[in-house]
């Protein structure tokens, strides 16, 4: 990673998007269903077009700059709302966080990438924010039979255990996009690229593709 997040945030505390040039740079989102293979497409993409890749760091970060528990941050990220844990938290003493909150926060964090830029950000509904300013916005994803398949071989777990994982995942996500962002996570029309990897098997090629589309951004469009 080329830069510091946090450095990055106070130096856009008004979560401004003026001055930022996509132009010279490439700035990619990706949200990607587990075992779809977004895994291996994000690290073909980082490797080959040498981007950094911002994925976890963010929570991290966002709970160094505001004070908030960390874990409090992942239990609002990946399991949605749950009130039992928040109710936890708060007997404790813990700081609480509301979704406007996460929204003014995420949106600086993802301005700030954006403005350093050459950089693919995972995941976070990093989509909405920078949809006028990412190269390429890309959902990569697929039916779930084959996705909780290729968990099930990748991890060797139980169809069961790979089963509800792929459901904890994905109902999370889309509540955090909905919550934070009043935006769908499943409607195509906020993606750029959408990859189905039901039939699309080689993520290699895959990666290449995206490659091709970048570059023909570039040349006639300017980014």
């Amino acid at each position: 990673m080329k830069s510091n997040i946090k450095t990055l945030i106070e130096n856009i505390k008004n979560g401004s998007s003026k001055g930022l040039d996509p132009k010279e740079s490439v700035i990619i989102t990706i949200s990607n269903t587990p075992g779809s293979g977004g895994e291996e497409i994000i690290a073909g993409l980082a490797k080959k077009l040498e981007l950094d890749v911002f994925d976890k760091e963010i929570i991290r970060n966002f709970a160094e700059h505001t004070g908030t528990d960390a874990d409090m941050f992942r239990l609002i990220t990946e399991d949605s709302h749950n009130t039992k844990d928040f109710w936890f938290h708060r007997i404790f003493g813990k700081k609480t966080i509301d979704n406007a909150v996460i929204r003014k926060y995420l949106t600086n964090v993802m301005y700030a990438l954006a403005r350093v830029g050459n950089c693919i950000i995972v995941g976070r509904g990093g989509h909405v924010p920078l949809s006028d300013i990412a190269t390429l916005r890309i959902r990569v994803t697929g039916s779930k039979d084959k996705c909780v398949e290729r968990i099930m071989n990748s991890k060797n777990l139980s169809f069961d255990d790979a089963n509800n994982e792929y459901i904890r995942h994905v109902s999370s996500s889309g509540k955090f996009v909905w919550n934070v962002f009043n935006s769908r996570l499943n409607d195509p029309i906020n993606f750029d690229i959408v990859i189905n990897t039901d039939h699309v098997t080689d993520f290699n090629y895959c990666v290449e593709m995206i490659i091709t589309i970048i570059n023909h951004i570039k040349e006639n469009k300017g980014i």
